[in-house]
């Protein structure tokens, strides 16, 4: 079956059809009392919208939380600025610095402030780990 596409991702209610489908549920264990049979099959169809509100009611019957049914939607990838944190933290907790340089040649092709910022965090975290390989200790530079 082909999935109608906003952009790049499913429509919320494709995504609820898809996890509700996954789980064995059915339309009426999962929206009866938050919503009706016709609007449940329209919304399934991405021809309806829904309030956050009634997103959550229905999260709660499927048991998944906000931010699994974002990840999902997603097609399973993190959000830009989640996958940046995770990748930024992993590779300067383990010291990785071929996988720092490369996270910084990425963000070089970005522009804007927060790119800026980015760029001069990864920057700085690649000297400090440096520093530390050659000295076996890190010295803050004093202002």
């Amino acid at each position: 079956m082909l999935l109608k596409k906003a952009g790049d991702k499913m429509y919320h209610g494709e995504v609820v059809r898809k996890i509700r489908i996954n789980k064995g549920l059915t339309q009426k264990e999962v929206y009866s009392g938050i919503v009706s049979k016709s609007y449940a099959i329209e919304f399934e169809k991405g021809n309806h919208s829904i309030s956050a509100t009634l997103l959550l009611d229905i999260l709660e019957r499927i048991s998944i939380d906000m931010d699994e049914f974002l990840y999902i939607s997603q097609d399973y990838r993190l959000p830009e600025q989640a996958d940046y944190i995770f990748r930024y933290s992993k590779y300067s907790n383990d010291h990785d610095l071929p996988a720092l340089k490369q996270l910084l040649v990425e963000l070089q092709s970005y522009h804007g402030k927060i790119a800026e910022v980015r760029i001069a965090e990864v920057r700085s975290r690649i000297r400090i780990i440096e520093a530390v390989q050659k000295t076996g200790k890190y010295t803050p530079l004093s202002c």
